[in-house]
């Protein structure tokens, strides 16, 4: 198995699941609503591999849902995605590697719809994990 080399090496893969299916959150403006709020505290600064997934639906294909991640209070770039059918929720997810700091750190998850109009953004779960890369070089 893995040694352990430390407190920290038992800790250094971590995760977060905020909004479930059971509380559905609806969206129907096009100005960032806050979904979800992770606040987590590291031993260790460095580098860690984030993974973020976001189920989701959207009743309209002629327009996009836009999700955003901001670490640190720093806004994130927003990430724009179309429906291609308002029947089947989208499962989203990406990799991002960030340098989070010793002690608090906090991740916020915004989303927006692209326009205003009749139509909801539904965001049905969302999970983030995180897992401390060492950097070798």
């Amino acid at each position: 198995g893995q040694k352990i080399n430390n407190n920290f090496e038992l800790l250094n893969s971590f995760g977060h699941i905020g909004v479930t299916n059971a509380n559905p959150v609806d969206i129907i403006v096009n100005t960032p609503v806050l979904v979800d709020t992770w606040n987590f505290n590291l031993f260790k600064q460095g580098y860690y591999d984030l993974h973020v997934a976001i189920e989701w639906s959207l009743n309209a294909t002629n327009q996009d849902a836009v999700l955003r991640f901001d670490v640190n209070r720093v806004t994130g770039i927003e990430i724009n995605q179309e429906p291609k059918d308002t029947n089947n929720k989208i499962f989203f997810s990406t990799f991002a590697l960030q340098d989070l700091q010793q002690g608090a750190n906090v991740i916020e998850f915004y989303a927006r719809k692209e326009n205003d109009n009749a139509n909801t953004l539904t965001i049905y779960s969302t999970r983030f994990t995180a897992r401390y890369v060492n950097i070798l070089s």
